[in-house]
């Protein structure tokens, strides 16, 4: 997950948890990238569209050509 909005995200963070799923969540498109490798899957990618640096569209375009073939959007 990536959102902006610390507080948004620490409250998804604990819902989703509390469900039992695994959770990776950072505040900037920067650190998911850095957080999230390639190698790494993940079965569903939340993420702002609007943020400051960068969006979720920007991330989802990063994540699309570092993992052709895995991702769809």
């Amino acid at each position: 997950m990536v959102d902006d909005e610390v507080i948004f995200v620490q409250s998804v963070e604990k819902v989703l948890r509390r469900k039992g799923t695994q959770v990776e969540a950072v505040t900037t498109v920067a650190d998911a990238l850095q957080t999230w490798m390639p190698g790494n899957k993940y079965d569903l990618i939340i993420a702002d569209l609007m943020m400051p640096q960068a969006g979720g569209r920007e991330l989802l375009a990063a994540v699309q050509a570092s993992w052709p073939g895995n991702f769809q959007c």
